[in-house]
């Protein structure tokens, strides 16, 4: 881990192993944006694509890549629109 982990980049990398626990643990330490369990380089439009360190930082393709074009927007629908009294309490005109 330490060897995979000391490298600047971190765009991709693959884990070859007959054993899912293990192949579950050496992924989640990795520093590598795309990882491969006993395959190397198929890759799929959903999917996120992008690396870790020196190979770069954010996400293109998949839900993570699509997220940069959104414009988020926080909504509070009221249910019981009676005056709250917010402003009452405040006063600019303090002695």
């Amino acid at each position: 881990m330490r060897l995979a982990n000391a490298t600047v980049y971190g765009l991709a990398g693959a884990v070859w192993t007959t054993d899912e626990a293990k192949a579950q643990r050496v992924v989640a330490r990795l520093r590598i944006g795309a990882i491969w369990i006993n395959d190397y380089r198929p890759y799929v439009p959903q999917a996120e694509w992008g690396g870790f360190k020196q190979s770069g930082f954010g996400r293109e393709l998949g839900p993570s890549g699509l997220a940069e074009y959104r414009e988020a927007k926080h909504i509070w629908r009221n249910t019981d629109p009676s005056p709250q009294g917010w402003f009452a309490r405040c006063s600019l005109n303090s002695s």
